[in-house]
């Protein structure tokens, strides 16, 4: 009687690949927790959806890395209104969508513009719902908001930078390594 596994190992490293990136994201929100001198907002979560859009085939689940890691963390830490939250998640999905056009040809400039682009874009949407939330609806409130999360947005862009940067040279350096073992091996079976 042949008993086949119920999961192969082909399955089995992208399941791996999202449970770490993942984990990841929720550990690096919990690092403030830890090492208070981390500054608020820098953390992987935009980094790791980024490198699961270029990773990852399906959008769904690039998608779902970092709507994954958000839906944990926030268990912990407590939500906030709704307005703003579906602000975030949705904010942190263009990343997991810019990843596919990293795919089609993955260079330095373009993984540090997706980056900044994510975090700029997590800025603008984030904070219009944050003015449209808790600050009074005039040009005055709305300046104040967006002066107000200027730090915020200094600490995303560094934490959105370091972690997409990591990864994709991570990522790079395990490729050139394989690449350079797999050409070995070939020379090695060529001389036999």
């Amino acid at each position: 009687m042949n008993l086949s596994p119920i999961v192969s190992r082909r399955s089995l490293a992208p399941a791996a690949l999202f449970a770490a990136l993942v984990a990841l994201g929720i550990a690096s929100r919990f690092a403030q927790d830890v090492c208070p001198w981390i500054p608020p907002n820098f953390h992987a979560v935009a980094g790791t959806a980024l490198f699961a859009g270029f990773l990852f085939r399906s959008r769904a689940v690039a998608c779902a890395v970092p709507l994954v890691t958000m839906l944990i963390s926030d268990r912990w830490f407590g939500g906030y209104e709704m307005g703003v939250m579906i602000a975030v998640y949705g904010s942190l999905l263009v990343p997991a969508l810019l990843g596919e056009w990293l795919a089609r040809r993955l260079a330095p400039l373009r993984v540090v513009g997706a980056s900044l682009v994510s975090s700029t874009l997590f800025f603008l949407v984030t904070n219009l719902a944050v003015w449209a939330t808790w600050y009074p609806h005039t040009a005055a409130g709305f300046a104040r908001c967006y002066m107000r999360a200027l730090p915020f947005f200094g600490y995303t862009l560094s934490g959105d930078l370091v972690f997409a940067c990591g990864l994709f040279g991570l990522y790079c350096l395990v490729a050139s390594r394989t690449a350079l073992v797999s050409r070995r091996a070939a020379a090695v079976s060529v001389r036999a």
